[in-house]
C-alpha cells in the first residue's frame, strides 16, 4: 500500500475553503462575525483567525489557523484591520507579511519520532511516502531539509499550496490523485496520514484506502473521526506498530474469506 504522510511534519496550522469574499460581504464570514463580536481590533484579529490569545493555542480544527493557507490568514487579518482602522491597513499588514520570509522554515518537527528513520521504516516497506501541505514551498523545502528527510523524500514528492490552485488545495482529492497518476497506484493502495479536517478531508474525498488522524496538531479525535478518518493516533510514532497490526489483521481477514 502506498503512503502518503500529509502533514504531520510541516505547517499543521492553515488549510480552508476561502469563506471570506474581496468584498467582505457574506454576514457568516470570520471577518464580520469578528467585527460585529469583538471590542478591540486585536481581539477581531484572533477570533476571525481562531487564535485564543489567553491559552496561546489555535482554537479547533475547524478554525482559519488549522484550515487555511498562510497567504488566506494574511488575507483576513487585513480584511479586519480594513473594517478597524482603514484601507491603508492592508497595505501594512502586505509588508508585514512581506518581510516575514518563509514562515515556518525554522520549525521544528512536532511529533517525537525520528524522521529519517520513520521515513526509511516506510519505504522498506514499499511506501512511496509524499508530502501535501498548506504552507508555501520555501518554508516547505527548508524545513524538510532541516529535518533530514527531503532527500529521502525528493522535491518532486512535496506538494505545497505554492503548487496548486485554491479549487486543487486540500481537501480537494487532486493532491491523492495527483500522486497516485505519478507513481501508479490506485487511491485504494493509498494512505493518509494528517492532523487537520482538510487532511481528513482529502483522504474521505479522494476514497483512500485508509485515512489516519493524528493528535499532534488542532483537530481533536471527534472532529478528525467526524472529518473522515477511519483511525486517530497520538502522534506519528505511534502509526507504524498500528498500521502493522491493521495490515496483518486485513490479511487474516482475506484468507478467511
Amino acid at each position: 500500500m502506498a503512503s502518503f504522510v500529509t502533514d504531520y511534519v510541516v505547517e499543521n496550522r492553515v488549510q480552508k475553503i476561502r469563506k471570506v469574499s474581496n468584498d467582505n460581504e457574506s454576514a457568516s464570514s470570520p471577518v464580520e462575525m469578528s467585527f460585529k463580536s469583538a471590542e478591540t481590533p486585536r481581539e477581531a484579529i484572533f477570533e476571525a483567525i481562531g487564535w485564543n490569545g489567553e491559552e496561546g493555542k489555535v482554537t479547533g480544527a475547524d478554525s482559519l489557523l488549522a484550515y487555511g493557507t498562510w497567504d488566506d490568514v494574511t488575507e483576513t487579518i487585513a480584511d479586519v484591520c480594513i473594517k478597524w482602522l482603514g484601507p491603508e491597513s492592508k497595505r501594512l499588514v502586505s509588508k508585514w507579511h512581506a518581510s516575514l520570509g518563509a514562515v515556518h522554515a525554522s520549525d521544528p518537527p512536532i511529533a517525537p519520532v525520528n524522521l529519517p528513520r520513520f521515513i526509511s521504516e516506510l519505504q522498506k516497506m514499499g511506501m512511496k511516502v509524499c508530502v501535501v501541505t498548506s504552507d508555501s514551498r520555501e518554508a516547505s523545502i527548508q524545513a524538510l531539509s532541516r529535518w533530514g528527510i527531503l532527500s529521502m523524500i525528493g522535491t518532486e514528492n512535496v506538494l505545497t499550496c505554492t503548487d496548486v490552485s485554491l479549487s486543487q488545495a486540500k481537501p480537494n482529492p487532486y493532491p491523492v490523485l495527483h500522486f497516485c497518476r505519478k507513481h501508479n497506484c490506485a487511491p485504494s493502495e493509498t494512505v493518509v496520514v494528517g492532523d487537520t479536517l482538510g487532511d481528513t478531508g482529502l483522504g474521505r474525498n479522494a476514497n483512500v484506502g485508509l485515512t489516519v488522524g493524528v493528535l499532534s496538531g488542532s483537530g481533536r479525535e471527534e472532529e478528525l473521526l467526524e472529518g473522515g478518518a477511519d483511525v486517530v493516533l497520538p502522534d506519528v510514532s505511534h502509526f507504524m506498530g498500528w498500521y502493522k497490526g491493521w495490515e496483518a489483521g486485513r490479511m487474516v481477514k482475506g484468507s478467511a474469506n
